[in-house]
């Protein structure tokens, strides 16, 4: 496995976790409520809502088509709407989908989502709010408690912990990945700095050779010069003509060094 998937992976197993753990929250605010010893029919639908959620949960599209990503989301969101239009317990889970869609889509999209999610629960809570203030009305007057408080404070205790967890370990995400960020910048200055050097030492050492070579001939030409001047005119007028063709060389050699 490549290091560019290794972060993928680990993003993908601790999103799995969280999202599990929200699952397994909602199953036992639902396994401890009494909605169900009054809806014994609905409990199998739950089951196989329960085995839907777990399914999409090992999905995780973060790296396929944009196209994919949003099918993804809006799949697993209907699945949940049409849940909650059943009054089954995946409250928790809705909120967690508008955490995970912001790896998925782009930040208008997210925002449409949760305005969606949004529009979806309360037209929900309106159209099931008569149902259970009738259930209540009947309740009363056939002398059903209608209030189980320890059953109640169980069911809200469970769904605390589970968004509590969820915040804190998206939280712990955030601030990891952040961190991860900072030391990638931090290498990649690290990394071109040394490249900077590279180069110059490079150059410097490509100059050396090139230059090294010329000046030598140079030195040599002006001293054959200096030597000829007073015996052999002509041969010390070509060996400075020679000379001022290297010192022309070296002036090529250094530009293209320097650009």
């Amino acid at each position: 496995m490549t290091t560019t998937n290794k972060p993928l992976t680990s993003l993908r197993k601790i999103v799995r976790c969280l999202e599990w753990l929200v699952l397994l929250a909602s199953l036992l605010a639902g396994l401890f409520s009494t909605y169900f010893r009054d809806h014994p029919q609905l409990l199998p639908l739950f089951f196989i809502y329960m085995g839907a959620f777990f399914g999409l949960s090992s999905c995780f599209p973060i790296d396929r088509p944009l196209w994919q990503r949003r099918l993804y989301v809006t799949v697993e969101l209907l699945l949940i709407l049409l849940a909650l239009s059943m009054r089954l317990w995946f409250d928790l889970l809705m909120y967690f989908l508008l955490a995970k869609s912001c790896f998925f889509l782009r930040w208008r999209e997210v925002v449409v989502a949760a305005i969606g999610i949004g529009i979806g629960n309360i037209m929900l809570s309106a159209w099931i709010l008569p149902q259970r203030v009738a259930e209540v009305v009947e309740q009363i007057q056939a002398g059903i408690p209608v209030y189980h408080v320890p059953t109640i404070l169980l069911v809200n205790a469970i769904n605390y912990v589970g968004a509590s967890l969820v915040a804190i370990c998206f939280g712990l995400v955030f601030m990891a990945e952040r961190n991860s960020r900072q030391r990638a910048e931090s290498l990649a200055q690290q990394v071109e700095l040394q490249a900077a050097m590279l180069e110059r030492t490079r150059i410097a050492r490509e100059m050396h050779d090139l230059l090294g070579h010329s000046l030598t001939a140079l030195d040599v030409q002006l001293e054959l010069a200096d030597r000829l001047y007073e015996s052999d005119r002509k041969q010390s007028y070509r060996a400075l003509t020679i000379a001022r063709q290297i010192a022309g060389q070296c002036f090529q050699d250094v530009r293209r060094s320097v650009q």
